[in-house]
Formats: C-alpha cells, sequence, structure tokens
C-alpha cells in the first residue's frame, strides 16, 4: 500500500515535525510504501528523514512527480497542503485522514470540506471539542493523541529514590522555569534545559535514561510516561505539576499542555514538589502499563487503519465544487516568494561565511593591526595628556613669578592713573 503524507514544513526539532517523522518510521514499519509531501523542507530536521531514508518532496520546488498521482491513503496534517495536493497538483486518493494538533493554532484548523474526508483525527479531548465547534460531524472525529514509537517502551530506566538531575524540554520556557536552575542548585541538584530557545536536541529514549526527572508538556510527557521516568507537567501555559493517576485523565484531555488548570506558581513553589512530591516506583509502572495501552503509536495507526476499512471511497468531485483551488494557488505563490526571498538572504550569509573562511588570515592581519594602531593612538593620547597637564603646570609657575614681579616693583606709577580714572567715573 502507498501513502502520502503532508504537512507544512519540516525544518526544526519540534512538535509538528517530530509526528510526521514518528508516522512515517512506523508506516514503513507497517510495510507501507511512505512519500512524505511539504512545503518547507531544510536542516536540522532533513537530517533525519536521511538517515531513516524517507522519501520528502517539496511541493513548491520538486512536484512533478505527484502529478496526476493516485495514492491508497493520504495521512495530512495541515489543510493548505491537501489543499495544494487536491487542487494543484490533481493527488486522489482512496481514503484521507486530516489530523489537527491543536485547538486553537491557525494552521491546524481543518478544511472546509472535513466532512467529506474518511475520517478526521484530534490529538484530544479538547481539540475534539474544537474541531466539533467548527462544523464537523462529531462521529467524523476520533481522538488520536500523541503517540510514541516502540522504542519508547523497551528501555531500562532505572528508577533513584533521591533525585540528583532533571530535564526541561520546552520551545517557550516561562520565567518560573527558567529560575529552577538556581533554586534547584541550592538542593544540590543539576538541571539541563533543551529547546529552541536554548540547546535544541533530538529527543531519544537513550537520551532521557541519563535523568532522573522530565519537565516538560505535551508529546514529551508521553514520552516520559511511557519509559517510566518521572514527568512533570508544566511550561508557559502553568501546569498541574507531577503527572499520576490522579490527574492522568485530566491532563490527557488537554494534551498535557497545561491549560487543563492553567496553574502558575513560582519556581521555589516548583522546586518544592520537585522533591517533596515526586512519584514512586510503583505508581510509575502503572502510568507505563497506561501509555502501552493508549499511546503506542503502531497500535493506535491500526486502530485507524481498522476503521478505515469500513469506510467509503472520497469523493473527489464532491471535495472539488468545493472553489479553493485560486484561494491555495495565492497562499503558495507568497509562500514560495516568501522561500525564495529567504534562499537569496541565506545565499548572501553563506556567501560572507565563505569569504571570512577563505580570508582569515587577511582578517587576523588586520585584527593585529587594527590592535597596533589602537595602541599607537593610546600612547599618543597619552602623551598629549602629559603635554596638556606640563602646560598648565608651566601657566601656573609663570602666573605666580608675575605676581611676585609686580609686588615687588614699584607700582605707585601704575595705580595713580588708575585711581583717577575710577574718580572720575564714580565722583563723590
Amino acid at each position: 500500500m502507498n501513502i502520502l503524507i503532508t504537512t507544512h514544513h519540516l525544518t526544526y526539532i519540534a512538535g509538528s515535525e517530530l509526528n510526521i517523522l514518528d508516522l512515517a518510521i512506523t508506516f514503513i514499519k507497517l510495510g507501507f510504501d511512505v512519500t512524505v509531501a511539504t512545503f518547507l523542507y531544510d536542516y536540522p530536521l532533513k537530517e533525519h528523514f536521511e538517515i531513516n531514508n524517507i522519501k520528502v518532496v517539496n511541493l513548491l520546488t520538486d512536484n512533478t512527480e505527484l502529478l496526476n498521482k493516485n495514492y491508497n491513503l493520504i495521512w495530512s496534517q495541515h489543510a493548505p497542503t491537501l489543499d495544494f495536493v487536491i487542487f494543484r497538483l490533481n493527488i486522489s486518493a482512496d481514503k484521507v485522514v486530516f489530523s489537527s494538533l491543536s485547538p486553537f493554532e491557525p494552521l491546524e484548523t481543518a478544511p472546509v470540506y472535513a466532512n467529506l474526508l474518511s475520517i478526521c483525527l484530534a490529538n484530544s479531548e479538547e481539540t475534539k471539542e474544537q474541531l466539533i465547534d467548527e462544523g464537523i460531524e462529531k462521529q467524523h472525529i476520533s481522538v488520536f493523541p500523541n503517540s510514541v514509537t516502540d522504542d519508547y517502551f523497551n528501555n531500562k530506566y532505572v528508577y533513584k529514590e533521591q533525585p540528583t538531575h532533571y530535564a526541561v524540554i520546552s520551545n517557550h520556557m516561562p520565567r518560573e522555569i527558567l529560575d529552577l536552575e538556581l533554586e534547584l542548585k541550592k538542593e544540590s541538584i543539576k538541571i539541563n534545559y533543551y529547546g529552541m530557545e536554548k540547546e535544541s536536541v533530538f529527543v531519544t529514549p537513550d537520551f532521557l535514561l541519563k535523568y532522573d526527572g522530565i519537565i516538560s508538556i505535551g508529546r514529551s510527557v508521553q514520552y516520559g510516561l511511557s519509559m517510566g521516568i518521572p514527568t512533570y507537567c508544566y511550561d508557559h501555559f502553568g501546569g498541574i505539576g507531577w503527572i499520576n493517576s490522579n490527574n492522568l485523565e485530566q491532563a490527557k484531555k488537554y494534551n498535557f499542555s497545561g491549560r487543563d488548570c492553567n496553574r502558575k506558581i513560582s519556581a521555589k513553589k516548583i522546586t518544592h514538589e520537585l522533591i517533596n512530591e515526586r512519584p514512586n516506583k510503583h505508581e510509575l509502572e502503572r502510568l507505563k502499563e497506561y501509555s502501552l495501552l493508549y499511546f503506542s503509536l503502531t497500535n493506535n495507526i491500526k486502530a485507524i487503519l481498522t476503521i478505515l476499512e469500513s469506510s467509503n471511497k472520497v469523493d473527489f468531485k464532491k471535495i472539488k465544487a468545493v472553489s479553493l483551488k485560486r484561494h491555495n494557488e495565492y497562499y503558495t505563490r507568497i509562500l514560495l516568494q516568501n522561500k525564495i526571498d529567504k534562499d537569496d538572504l541565506l545565499g548572501i550569509i553563506a556567501t560572507l561565511n565563505s569569504y571570512v573562511t577563505n580570508n582569515e588570515k587577511e582578517i587576523e592581519q588586520f585584527k593585529i593591526i587594527n590592535e597596533e594602531l589602537r595602541n599607537t593612538i593610546k600612547k599618543k593620547e597619552l602623551k598629549i595628556k602629559e603635554n596638556n597637564e606640563l602646560i598648565l603646570k608651566q601657566k601656573n609657575i609663570l602666573s605666580r613669578k608675575a605676581i611676585i614681579i609686580f609686588l615687588k616693583i614699584d607700582n605707585s606709577k601704575i595705580l595713580r592713573p588708575l585711581k583717577k580714572y575710577l574718580a572720575k567715573r564714580n565722583p563723590v
């Protein structure tokens, strides 16, 4: 079976991009012939698609091989890409899945013809409720939570009673999370920060095994729970804190985003909870069993494929009756122009970097000359300052000498005319 997976961009190591990577890897393991299509494709994420030999097509610049093609399944994450492949490239498929990863991000809005597709997926109950409010039939939506690949369940994490090292994984760290470093240092606990604002890393089970707990939201929470690692849910929306059996369902309803409670607390309070309210080993085992039941990407994909087996083929004539072609043409034209502008700018930067690299000796020589010139100027400025001080000193000496000479001479001849002049101007 062949499948086309579409998404808006594959550039950074972030949630929606990693979701597509995991989907592609898992579909390949299930025996699918996978092609991924996107508007923007670049490093650092590109490297991970290359390592896994996943075929990726840039819809804006390299789409001719996709023209008029038919697939068994289209799995689309962002509506503009689905519009493009249907209305611009005339691609069709037996079944079409649309997946939304957010209840508020505009790019995650379902297409206007969503009810004509095979099924719509929502990553949480919160997102499902939003899709219903936007006109998608309730029975047409299934919840497909952030899910993890099989390797997260197959690990040898060892629980430590006394934590010494935490990891924060976030692309939008609030102040209280950044302030944790100082608070935890008082308790002899280390903390590392990862994300686009700090150090961007590709998270794997081996990477997480180094830590005694994770502080994050979204898909990273499922990573931790699936490995049996203590996971503290908190980020820019605030959060519920340590995930446990009592708050799991409520937090999951809101995709472990922190929006279930919007609780915001200080770094000092978070530190207290990290040390004193950490889940025990047995609780973590229960959470891991729950994760295997609900967050296995392989099992969740198989469940959707089972639903699709009993669904009708998608009627593309009805979809194309919704006139979106010209609207999508304008959108992609602007997107392509922005890409060209960006590429031009990157070309200029690359040229400058190349110049710097190729002229390092000359630049270093210039730095030496510049430093020598600065030193010379400093010396001259010092000399001028010394000369000015000497001139001032000589001036003061001469003034004092002049006064002494004046006092020694008979000055009556000088003062007498002056007195007469003043008497005339000011008669008594």
